[in-house]
């Protein structure tokens, strides 16, 4: 019986797990070469780069987070490698 309670409860965060993995963070393997062209022409030099992905307006926009002279940054690229903005 606890193993059939336990069970019916896994299911939920199943399905929750599953929905939000395909958000959040990424490894720079799974970016789009076009992308990271873009980000390393943008920002030579840029180090602890850690990249995520997020829905918006049913697209999938690339946000890389990263220092570039001892200073935080984000920034978004679309699908196609286009940079969208900044943020300090």
């Amino acid at each position: 019986m606890k193993k059939s309670i336990f069970y019916l409860l896994m299911i939920p965060v199943f399905f929750f797990a599953t929905a939000c993995s395909s958000h959040g963070d990424i490894p720079s393997s799974d970016v789009p070469q076009d992308i990271i062209t873009n980000f390393n022409s943008r920002y030579p030099g840029a180090d602890h780069i850690k990249w995520k992905t997020e829905k918006k307006d049913g697209k999938t926009i690339y946000e890389a987070e990263f220092l570039i002279n001892g200073a935080k940054v984000e920034a978004e690229f679309d699908e196609a490698g286009n940079f969208i903005r900044e943020e300090d």
